[in-house]
């Protein structure tokens, strides 16, 4: 293949240079949605029990502050593990039990959805969960970007009590 030569290119300092500044500044959209004060602050900090699921994952919370900032908190077996989630612009990775670590980004995206992206550091892989609440009844709807198999990921069901 003329492509593939034994000896290596020539370097070129002026190329090189132009493509590390591209990926230096390379990022991820980052979602963006107006705020739902009414509705965080009805939900905020509310546990919801999770029906059974793959990710073992008994349940979910999420705390908003004042200024919109948001705090994903996960229930599991063995501990309880609480994720900061950036508003207007992508957390610094944080490590995610079960997963490694992840930058995060979210937004609300309807009158009953607040989004959260996850994005595995170091990989091209983003974890996307719509948080739809109705009542005191919630669906998490799960997509992946990059998948083996299904891109939409089952639905995780929960109830607050």
């Amino acid at each position: 293949m003329p492509e593939l030569r034994a000896a290596a290119l020539p370097e070129e300092p002026k190329a090189q240079g132009a493509l590390r500044a591209r990926l230096a500044h390379l990022q991820l959209p980052v979602i963006y949605g107006a705020p739902k004060k009414l509705l965080a602050a009805k939900i905020s900090g509310r546990v919801f029990q999770l029906e059974p699921n793959e990710a073992q994952i008994q349940a979910v919370s999420l705390d908003f502050a004042k200024g919109g900032d948001a705090t994903l908190k996960l229930r599991r077996a063995n501990g309880d593990q609480a994720l900061a989630v950036g508003r207007d612009g992508w957390t610094a990775c944080q490590p995610l039990k079960g997963i490694g670590r992840v930058a995060t980004s979210g937004a609300w995206t309807a009158e009953d959805t607040y989004t959260v992206e996850a994005a595995l550091c170091g990989t091209p892989y983003v974890l996307t969960d719509r948080y739809r609440f109705a009542g005191d009844t919630l669906l998490i709807e799960r997509d992946a970007n990059v998948s083996f198999g299904k891109d939409n990921l089952a639905p995780w069901h929960g109830k607050s009590p």
